[in-house]
């Protein structure tokens, strides 16, 4: 099972991830041989068995574990072929294993037909068609930081995904990490603008600042901003001179 660190953070309760920040948690079998999923769980003390079980909440559904070795990629389309993409969803993910990309989970880009995806920055792009891409699909639950188990508070709590699943044989794998989740600080610890607090005041500056959990190492997995027009102003019109916009 892959690391579910977000953007650096979740390594710490000093430097987690912000309560409520929509993530993913996925868990896969680099194996790729999983023929069952038997429970998925987020809870805030390890080992097994778990006790919040996130199972029916799973994308896509546990009873979904199409896998196999003898997948294909078409260049012309981007297309890869799989032995049934039924169940599948775009934002779903998918393990693939070829000799010329990097073994992973690999985003679903779109469901083309019953037996057809493409794939999220597509790994082989611009390569000659190939033959016996190695592939199962990953299992992944949505939803907000620490909204399942009572996984947050001022501190910091430790939040750890678990599933287990089983092979072919019946033999069974237990999986499970860890990330720590916290919730938001008050005032200009949460949301800086221009060095002070987010409300409350009026700025009106041609260089304003604007930060977002600046004391936490890696600002709680957070990447970008969306910014809209505030309830009793008809325009804003913002310009940023450095860092990224969206």
């Amino acid at each position: 099972m892959g690391g579910i660190t977000l953007n650096g953070a979740g390594v710490s309760a000093a430097d987690p991830i912000l309560k409520n920040l929509l993530l993913d948690w996925v868990f896969f079998s680099t194996s790729m041989d999983v023929a069952a999923v038997g429970d998925a769980y987020i809870d805030t003390a390890a080992g097994f068995p778990g006790t919040n079980t996130v199972k029916s909440s799973l994308s896509p559904a546990a009873t979904v574990v199409t896998g196999g070795s003898a997948g294909s990629y078409t260049n012309a389309n981007g297309r890869y072929g799989l032995s049934s993409t039924t169940g599948k969803s775009a934002g779903d993910y998918i393990y693939l294993s070829h000799p010329l990309i990097t073994d992973g989970i690999y985003a679903i880009a779109s469901v083309v037909d019953g037996t057809n995806i493409t794939i999220t920055g597509n790994p082989l792009n611009g390569q000659a068609d190939q033959s016996n891409v190695g592939y199962q699909i990953a299992w992944k639950w949505q939803g907000g930081a620490g909204s399942v188990g009572s996984g947050s508070d001022a501190s910091g709590v430790n939040n750890y995904f678990k599933a287990d699943t089983e092979d072919g044989g019946a033999a069974g794998t237990e999986h499970e990490d860890n990330a720590y989740v916290r919730d938001a600080p008050a005032g200009a610890g949460y949301v800086s603008l221009a060095g002070g607090d987010y409300t409350g005041q009026t700025v009106g500056s041609f260089a304003m600042a604007l930060a977002i959990l600046n004391g936490w190492a890696n600002n709680g997995g957070v990447t970008h901003l969306e910014l809209a027009n505030h309830s009793v102003q008809t325009v804003n019109n913002f310009t940023w001179t450095t860092g990224q916009r969206r």
